[in-house]
């Protein structure tokens, strides 16, 4: 989750830093993780080495199966023949 949210959050001027404390305090304030503390990047770049692309794939796939089963294919979806998808990314 730590990565998806450092790929797909805030500005791309924002640093490792930032998003991994942002992420972090989210998730300690909803309850999620509410002991948690925010990983160093060192060893977030140390764990990210460890998992494979053929992951990311896997996990790009599903997220594509989700969206399909949330917004399945109707003429109210398309813009010319071709899947519209669009997310708000507001906290």
């Amino acid at each position: 989750m730590t990565l998806l949210h450092l790929t797909a959050s805030g500005s791309h001027h924002e640093g490792v830093d930032i998003k991994l404390s942002g992420f972090f305090n989210l998730s300690r304030r909803g309850g999620l993780w509410p002991e948690a503390q925010t990983p160093h990047r060192s060893a977030l770049t140390k764990a990210r080495s460890k998992v494979s692309w053929e992951t990311f794939a896997e996990l790009l796939r599903k997220a594509v199966d989700l969206a399909y089963q949330a917004f399945p294919q109707r003429d109210e979806y398309t813009w010319r023949g071709l899947s519209v998808f669009a997310f708000d990314g507001s906290k």
